[in-house]
Formats: C-alpha cells, sequence, structure tokens
C-alpha cells in the first residue's frame, strides 16, 4: 500500500511536471506571437509613417511645382504685357512720324 501511495504521489508529481512545462511553453508561445503582432505593428506603423512622408513630400513637390508653373504663366503674361505695351508705343511713334511727315509734307506744298 505503501509503495503504491508513492507511485501515485510520483505520478502525480510527474502529471505535475508534465503541465508545468506544457503551460511555460504555452506562455512561451503566446509571448512570442505577442512579441511577433507587437514587430508586426511596428512595421505597420513604420511603413504607414514612410508613406505619409512620401505622400507629404509628393504634395510638397506638387505644390513646388504648380507654384513654378504659376510663376511661369505669370512671367510670360507680363512678358506678353510689355511687348504689347512696346509695339503700342512703336505704333504710336510710327503715326506722329506719318503725321509729321504729312504736316511737313503739307508746309512744303
Amino acid at each position: 500500500a505503501s509503495a503504491a501511495a508513492k507511485s501515485a504521489t510520483l505520478n502525480s508529481a510527474a502529471n505535475s511536471a508534465a503541465f508545468n512545462s506544457t503551460t511555460l511553453s504555452s506562455a512561451a508561445s503566446l509571448a512570442s506571437a505577442a512579441t511577433n503582432s507587437a514587430a508586426s505593428k511596428s512595421a505597420a506603423l513604420n511603413s504607414a509613417a514612410s508613406l505619409a512622408s512620401a505622400a507629404a513630400k509628393s504634395a510638397t513637390l506638387n505644390s513646388a511645382a504648380n507654384s513654378a508653373a504659376f510663376n511661369s504663366t505669370t512671367l510670360s503674361s507680363a512678358a506678353s504685357l510689355a511687348s504689347a505695351a512696346t509695339n503700342s508705343a512703336a505704333s504710336k511713334s510710327a503715326a506722329l512720324n506719318s503725321a509729321a511727315s504729312l504736316a511737313s509734307a503739307a508746309a512744303k506744298s
């Protein structure tokens, strides 16, 4: 009876050790899964941050390009206005010269 009791106790201790081992293994697996999940979340956040940064840079570059295009258009428009003003002045000068010539011709006749 004593030997049977000792055997049962040893079996119980072995079962308890096996249970504890399984529990520790399960806890280790859960910890590993949590670590992997955290790493995955960190990678996802880094990726999202990179995408946001890239989008911000792209928006800035687009804005700069649009600004450059606007400035180019403005300069082109200013150049056209200056050219038109120059042409108008030349036209007025030609008209005045023609009028002077006509006046001179009339005075001579």
